[in-house]
């Protein structure tokens, strides 16, 4: 079984298990000066692929600003996979995940052997807003990056 097989059945377990989970916006607050969610995403960028259509709320009240606990939902692991530059692999989960778990996860697929790097990302709208073919090519050019280190 080829490393990258092995990550990807590795996932889909964690996903039946739920294990990890993500975190996906689930109602749609509009950002007061942008044509933007107050959770930094376009409209259609949310995730209907992972909520039902009609579960995606929208909220045209502009005073009331977006909370995470009431504005997003856990939801199955949707984004993961292995970049195919040069094969470092990803997964995009929430970010009240359990370390352990993701430790356990990274170690497993390190045959056991503690990794000599991660990188981990956290942000959103409130530390600064990318378009997506920059957000892409940042994220390439971070990866790149570190798999030279």
């Amino acid at each position: 079984m080829t490393s990258s097989s092995t990550w990807i059945n590795q996932i889909s377990e964690l996903k039946n298990n739920s294990k990890i989970k993500s975190r996906t916006c689930k109602t749609y607050v509009k950002h007061p000066e942008k044509e933007i969610c107050q959770c930094g995403r376009l409209k259609p960028s949310h995730s209907y692929t992972t909520l039902h259509h009609l579960d995606l709320n929208e909220r045209t009240d502009i005073n009331v600003k977006w909370n995470e606990g009431r504005d997003s939902s856990s939801v199955p692991i949707n984004v993961y996979g292995i970049r195919p530059s040069n094969g470092p692999k990803f997964i995009r989960c929430d970010n009240r995940t359990k370390p352990l778990s993701l430790y356990n996860l990274i170690l497993n697929d390190c045959k056991k052997q503690e990794p000599t790097l991660l990188i981990s990302a956290y942000g959103g709208a409130k530390y600064f807003t990318l378009s997506e073919r920059l957000e892409k090519d940042f994220v390439t050019g971070i990866i790149d990056l570190a798999t030279r280190a």
